[in-house]
C-alpha cells in the first residue's frame, strides 16, 4: 500500500498478478458500492465519531482490480483500504474532530475508482463512484441552550429525538440504561466449530463473538446509546438481547401490546465485512422465535427509527403470551465479522385493535421441540415427475426447525415435487397429534406462507410453487390461483404470499399442507436453495 496525501492505492491483493481467466460471458464488469451516503454528526469539543466501512467490488471480473481512495477535503481526516480478494475490499473513512470543522451542516465526497492498470489508464464500468459524506457539527451548548438538538431521523424523514425516560411499563426496554424490570443487556454466544461450547454472558467485554456497552453518545442530543460491535475474525456466534427477568420465567405476557408497535433507534456504522443485513427477531424460548425482518441501511452513521407491527411478528411465530425477549438485534449467522451499530430508545408501545379483526384458525411455525423417534413438526418429500434421489430427501429439508431448509442439487432435481407439510406428529404411527384442525380450518378464511428468496434462484426465476391441501390417503386438493413465481420475489428475503380459500374443494379429512415444486426449468448449475416457513389460516373473528 503507498499513500499520496488523501489518496490511497491498493494493488489488487497488495501486489499485482496476472489474469486469472476470461470474464464471465453475458456478464457486465461493474464497480459497486455497498454505501453511497454516509453521515456524521458530532459537537464541538466531542471525540471525533467512529470510522466507517464501506465495501467495494468489481463484480464478474476475474482480473486483479487496482482501487484508488481520493479524499480531498477536510470532513475526512484519513482513509485507508484494505484488500479481501483480487476484486474486492474494504474503504475506511475516519472523520475528523468536529472542533476543526465550521459548525453547522458540511457536505463533501470521496471517489473510488476500480482500475484496470497500475496507473489507472483505464477503469471499470461504474469507475469512479461516488460517495457523499455528511458531517453535521453542533456548537457547545451554553446555559441558555436546550440540551437536546434535532438529528434523528426516521427510516424515510428527518426527526426531534423525543424525551423519553424509563416508567414502570414493561414496554419501555431502553432508555439511556435497561428499564426494570428487564434484566441488563447479555448475548448468547456459541463456538462456530463446537456448537456445545454455549453460553450467556453480562460483560460486553468478555464475549468470543461480539463486545457490548452502554457508552455516551457523540451526538450532541443522545446521552446513553447500547454499541454493539462484532469482532473482525469471530470464533463465535453472537446474538446481544435484552431478557425478561428471572420472575417471570423466562416467559412475559406481552398481549396488551399484540395492536401495537416495537420501535427503536438505529445508527448502523458497519454491516462488516460481508455487508450482511442486520435481523430483528424477538424468541418465545427457543426454538419458538419470529422469522426475522431484515434492515439494511441505505446510508451509514446516521440514526433511523424503525417500526415493526407486534401483529406481524406474531403471524410471523412469536407467541406474545410466552414472550422470552424484550428486544434482540443482530448480523447474519456466519457473517457477522466487523459489524458495528448503536441503539437508542427501544420500547413496545399499544394500538388499537383493528376494523375488522381475524382469528388464526391454523398456523405451523415450524417451531415445536422435536423428540427423537417420537414427534414433531411433519415434513415430507414425494416425486411427482421424478423419482427424489434418496441424498436430495436430506438436502430438500437441511433443517426444519425454526424453518424447513432446502439446498437442492439442481441438477439432479429439474423436475416437480411436493412437500408434505403438518403440525405435530406422532413419528411411531405417523397419525397427527390433532387431526382434525386443518379440515376444520380449510373453508374460508386465507391460506399464506413465508418463503426465503436467495438473489441467485430470483435472478434465474424458473421454479414455481403452488399451495395445496392433501388428504390423509395423500390425494390432492388444488386451491384456485395458488401458483408463485419466484421471479416475482424479493431477492435475499423473506415473501408472504397468501390465497383465499373459499374455492377450495373437498376438505374432509385433510392431513398435510402441500407445497408443490416446479423445478423443471431451473438452471441445473445454480448454488441457491429456498427457505420455508410460518403456514398460517386466518379467518374473520365473527
Amino acid at each position: 500500500m503507498r499513500m499520496f496525501g488523501q489518496c490511497v492505492w491498493v494493488l489488487g491483493s497488495i501486489l499485482a498478478v496476472a489474469a486469472s481467466g476470461a470474464n464471465a460471458q453475458n456478464k457486465k464488469e461493474t464497480l459497486s458500492l455497498s454505501h453511497n451516503k454516509v453521515n456524521f454528526t458530532s459537537k464541538v469539543g466531542a471525540p471525533a465519531p467512529a470510522s466507517v466501512v464501506i465495501s467495494a467490488e468489481v463484480k464478474n471480473t476475474k482480473a486483479v482490480v487496482y482501487f484508488v481512495v481520493e479524499s480531498n477535503m477536510p470532513l475526512i481526516k484519513s482513509t485507508s483500504f484494505s484488500a479481501t480478494g483480487k476484486t474486492s475490499g474494504q474503504i475506511f473513512l475516519n472523520p475528523q474532530a468536529a472542533a476543526k470543522l465550521p459548525v453547522g451542516k458540511n457536505t463533501g465526497t470521496v471517489l473510488v475508482k476500480a482500475c484496470k492498470t497500475k496507473n489507472c489508464s483505464a477503469q471499470y464500468p461504474g469507475s469512479p463512484a461516488k460517495i457523499t459524506v455528511k458531517y453535521k457539527v453542533v456548537a457547545k451548548a451554553t446555559s441558555s441552550s436546550s440540551s437536546s438538538s434535532s438529528s434523528s431521523s426516521s427510516s424515510s424523514s428527518s426527526s426531534s429525538v423525543p424525551v423519553l425516560a424509563c416508567t414502570n411499563s414493561p414496554g419501555d426496554i431502553f432508555f439511556d440504561e435497561v428499564c426494570a424490570p428487564w434484566l441488563p443487556v447479555s448475548a448468547y454466544e456459541q463456538n462456530y466449530a463446537d456448537y456445545t461450547n454455549a453460553y450467556e454472558l453480562t460483560d460486553g467485554n468478555a464475549g468470543g463473538g461480539a463486545r457490548f456497552n452502554i457508552i455516551q453518545s457523540t451526538e450532541a442530543d443522545r446521552n446513553q446509546v447500547l454499541d454493539i460491535e462484532y469482532l473482525d475474525a469471530p470464533e463465535f456466534f453472537s446474538a446481544v438481547r435484552i431478557r425478561v427477568p428471572e420472575s417471570e420465567s423466562n416467559a412475559l405476557d406481552m398481549s396488551d401490546y399484540a395492536n401495537g408497535k416495537i420501535i427503536f433507534d438505529l445508527k448502523v456504522i458497519s454491516h462488516g465485512s460481508a455487508n450482511a443485513p442486520l435481523e430483528f427477531s424477538l424468541d418465545c424460548s427457543w426454538p419458538c422465535s419470529s422469522t426475522p425482518k431484515f434492515i439494511r441501511a441505505d446510508v451509514l452513521n446516521e440514526w433511523k427509527t424503525y417500526e415493526f407491527s407486534v401483529a406481524e411478528m406474531i403471524d410471523r411465530g412469536l407467541d406474545i403470551k410466552r414472550t422470552s425477549m424484550g428486544f434482540m438485534l443482530l448480523p447474519t449467522w456466519a457473517q457477522q465479522a466487523g459489524a458495528h451499530y448503536q441503539v437508542d430508545n427501544i420500547r413496545w408501545v399499544k394500538g388499537d385493535a383493528p376494523a375488522n379483526p381475524e382469528t388464526v384458525c391454523y398456523s405451523n411455525f415450524f417451531d415445536e421441540p422435536w423428540v427423537n423417534g417420537v414427534q414433531g413438526v411433519g415434513v415430507s418429500i414425494l416425486g411427482v415427475t421424478m423419482e427424489v434421489p434418496f441424498d436430495q430427501h436430506m438436502n430438500l429439508t437441511q433443517g426444519v426447525i425454526p424453518w424447513v431448509k432446502a439446498y437442492p442439487d439442481w441438477s439432479v432435481m429439474n423436475g416437480q415435487w411436493i412437500y408434505l407439510i403438518s403440525d405435530v406428529m406422532n413419528y411411531q404411527t405417523g397419525e397427527l397429534i390433532d387431526p382434525f384442525t386443518l379440515s376444520s380450518c380449510s373453508g374460508a378464511g386465507t391460506l399464506s406462507l413465508e418463503i426465503y428468496t436467495p438473489a441467485a434462484l430470483v435472478v434465474d426465476g424458473k421454479m414455481t410453487f403452488s399451495l395445496k391441501f392433501v388428504h390423509n390417503d395423500y390425494g390432492l386438493v388444488d386451491i384456485p390461483n395458488s401458483t408463485f413465481s419466484v421471479a416475482d420475489m424479493k431477492p435475499n428475503d423473506w415473501n408472504k404470499v397468501s390465497v383465499p380459500l373459499s374455492g377450495a374443494t373437498d376438505r374432509n379429512y385433510l392431513k398435510f399442507v402441500g407445497l408443490h415444486i416446479d423445478a423443471s426449468l431451473v438452471s441445473p448449475a445454480l448454488q441457491a436453495g429456498f427457505n420455508v416457513d410460518n403456514i398460517v389460516i386466518k379467518q374473520p373473528a365473527n
